[in-house]
């Protein structure tokens, strides 16, 4: 029964493939793999069969490589067009919903280097000029804010709609243009989380690659996804 079962779990499958090597001979070998679902993949404990020559026996020798990891995104769906409300101008009672980049925005003039300025506003010139560091102090710019919070508590029952529930989420994350915005992905993983996609942040599809490795939560802290919401 152990051979059996031994021989199912290396053998069996459409993608096994034979190959005949001669001794000390090398060969490159393509593996191609479907996922059948999200998730992040570790790709390790490969492994090579090495049957006898009369086919009874099998040895199975694990192959050296460093693990790998094969992220595989949430499913998307087509949404239609839709624009959120933002500009400079957009206001939630009172206060402007934006968020301030001084680092992008118009040329203003030259100032002393503070601690802190980033080493590309550097204006190499003056300091080859006057001997200490000088920057480019550029205008702020504001840009509009978004949030998509994304329900991971389900009870155990629920693991289906939670999964449509992630696809909904990276339809959104993948439709918003973040060019000219910011979109925080709010969500509760063992603890409360914030991943902020846009300008001068991670880039979208960093929100996806989180969202392939979210999971279904039994009981969460409420109070701390709460406080990273407001």
């Amino acid at each position: 029964q152990w051979l059996l079962l031994r021989n199912r779990l290396f053998t069996d499958g459409s993608s096994a493939r034979e190959l005949r090597l001669d001794p000390s001979q090398e060969t490159r070998v393509a593996l191609e793999i479907t996922p059948l679902r999200r998730g992040v993949i570790v790709l390790g404990d490969l492994r090579v069969v090495l049957p006898d020559p009369f086919g009874f026996f099998q040895k199975c020798v694990p192959i050296d490589a460093a693990p790998r990891t094969m992220i595989v995104l949430p499913k998307r769906h087509p949404l239609p067009a839709f624009e959120l409300p933002g500009g400079t101008a957009f206001r939630i009672n009172g206060e402007a919903n934006t968020n301030s980049i001084g680092n992008s925005g118009e040329f203003v003039g030259l100032r002393d280097y503070r601690p802190g300025d980033p080493q590309r506003q550097i204006h190499w010139k003056s300091w080859a000029r006057t001997g200490r560091p000088i920057v480019k102090e550029l205008e702020d710019t504001f840009c509009p804010r978004f949030g998509l919070v994304l329900d991971t508590l389900v009870d155990s029952d629920g693991d289906a709609r939670f999964e449509d529930t992630v696809s909904v989420a990276a339809s959104f994350a993948a439709s918003i243009d973040t060019s000219e915005s910011l979109l925080d992905l709010m969500f509760i993983k063992d603890q409360a989380h914030m991943v902020t996609a846009g300008r001068g942040e991670e880039r979208a599809e960093k929100l996806l690659e989180v969202l392939a490795g979210v999971t279904p939560e039994r009981r969460g802290e409420w109070e701390a996804l709460t406080r990273v919401v407001l």
